[in-house]
């Protein structure tokens, strides 16, 4: 009977737990006798606030450890007492418990390295177990073995120094893009046969062309060096298949992306980031049923992923269902309130409903998350175009203008500009530019509604068959 009860009545029982672990445990000998002080210390932060599952789990082990039922910590017993999926739930099937401890660990590392720094306790947990470790932190301080998780030393394995990488590049900001290639960077300094970074650093490379930091014809090369390096040391790793669809896509070699694609859900069918990005690729080619089973895939995978989330939103947004799309950003916006994509997902499905106040609210919040990059100010100028604030609109294009003397501004950004205020032949001369060999923007770009007006365009369309991407369907009644 025990083990059919449910979390909240776990949670609830606290105050029992609270009469055993007391008994077992001294306040002057052991830092355990303050795991709970932590505990709400940590789940009251702002790293967990919005991380309703990941608390719940958190909570559910450290009361079980105190409790001394450590039996209770395994596969099977977190995936049906914590995380409530029911006595038919299979470890061997589904992955969610590894996933879910896989974020709680991330989570945790964030938490110590940032509003925790100077807590006493340390609550975290060993690469491939389940029960917590819970010590003194301040012996941190004086170089204990627990040192801060963004170093790639004090104990901390190259899993977890990776992992602190991605979360940086999760949240889609210049700065933290910038420390994630540092501290990968020195990551591969130490060990530099650890595979998974390498994908790491093809995604550094990413987000620098994406936020416009670098320009594709410097930045590819390198994210293609990165994965043909991850998959040299493990050619099996579904997440460097998939990153190197992703590049054999930017370079406009769409049936090559097709089979490294199929390459990584071979290999990895139960990873939330192949399927991720698989479900972009299925959509932005017009294979719409796929895109969401393939969304939906990764969403089941990671339920508290803000990127998931936003691209289920983003297959949505492309087939036109916007009520689901909708809904889609603000799930990932209430997993994570200052994820920039989510914000900018919604502000665009707000355009196609013509609110245009919360559209120019969200494409502000998407750039100023971002660091006011100049990829999020270009669709930022757009909305403001579409809102019927031309003034506005122009005096970001001439804005873009100046900075492109001294950094890299993509022309896809001015066509943005051009695009929202209606003058198509400008717009178009600067899809162009971005488009020709060499520049390199992600072709994926052009598969989004937004792009609608010039779909009957002659030159649009020419410039769709040089990179040979499918033309978009005329948009369907979405049931």
């Amino acid at each position: 009977m025990r083990r059919s009860r449910t979390i909240g009545q776990r949670v609830a029982s606290t105050a029992k737990f609270g009469d055993q672990s007391s008994a077992e445990l001294s306040p002057a000998t052991h830092p355990t006798a303050d795991a709970r002080g932590q505990l709400q210390r940590i789940l009251q932060s702002d790293t967990f606030k919005s991380a309703a599952g990941l608390r719940t789990l958190l909570t559910f082990v450290i009361e079980e450890t105190l409790a001394g039922r450590r039996d209770h910590l395994k596969e099977y017993c977190l995936g049906t007492m914590a995380l409530g999926r029911g006595g038919s739930f299979d470890p061997k099937i589904d992955p969610i418990v590894r996933v879910q401890m896989g974020r709680l660990r991330q989570r945790l590392q964030h938490y110590y390295a940032t509003q925790g720094k100077l807590d006493p306790i340390a609550i975290g947990f060993v690469k491939g177990t389940y029960v917590p470790t819970i010590h003194d932190h301040r012996r941190d301080a004086d170089g204990d073995e627990h040192a801060d998780p963004a170093g790639a030393d004090g104990g901390f394995t190259a899993d977890d120094v990776n992992i602190r990488a991605r979360y940086l590049l999760g949240q889609r900001n210049v700065a933290r893009v910038r420390e994630a290639a540092a501290l990968v960077d020195a990551l591969l300094q130490k060990t530099p046969s650890f595979a998974p970074a390498y994908v790491t650093v093809a995604e550094c490379y990413r987000q620098y062309t994406v936020l416009e930091m670098m320009p594709p014809a410097e930045a590819v090369p390198k994210m293609k060096a990165a994965c043909e390096r991850a998959l040299t040391l493990n050619p099996c790793s579904a997440e460097a298949h998939a990153a190197l669809a992703g590049v054999l896509a930017w370079g406009w070699n769409f049936a090559a992306a097709e089979r490294e694609y199929e390459l990584a859900v071979d290999n990895g069918g139960q990873s939330a980031f192949t399927c991720q990005r698989y479900a972009v690729h299925l959509a932005a080619t017009q294979r719409f049923a796929e895109a969401v089973d393939y969304a939906n895939r990764a969403c089941d995978l990671d339920p508290l992923s803000a990127a998931c989330e936003h691209t289920r939103g983003v297959v949505h947004y492309w087939r036109h269902d916007f009520a689901r799309a909708l809904e889609s950003a603000r799930n990932a916006l209430v997993i994570a309130p200052q994820f920039g994509l989510g914000h900018h997902l919604l502000g665009f499905v707000y355009l196609h409903a013509h609110e245009y106040g919360p559209a120019t609210e969200a494409l502000a919040q998407a750039t100023a998350l971002s660091g006011a990059s100049t990829f999020d100010v270009g669709y930022q100028a757009y909305g403001f175009a579409c809102a019927g604030n031309d003034v506005k609109a122009r005096e970001i294009l001439k804005n873009l203008f100046a900075a492109a003397q001294h950094q890299y501004v993509a022309p896809l950004s001015i066509a943005h500009c051009y695009l929202g205020l209606g003058v198509f032949d400008q717009a178009l001369d600067w899809i162009h530019r971005a488009y020709t060999p060499g520049m390199g923007q992600w072709p994926y770009y052009l598969a989004a509604p937004f792009y609608e007006p010039l779909w009957r365009n002659d030159r649009f369309q020419s410039i769709l068959e040089r990179i040979g991407l499918s033309r978009p369907a005329a948009p369907a009644a979405v049931r």
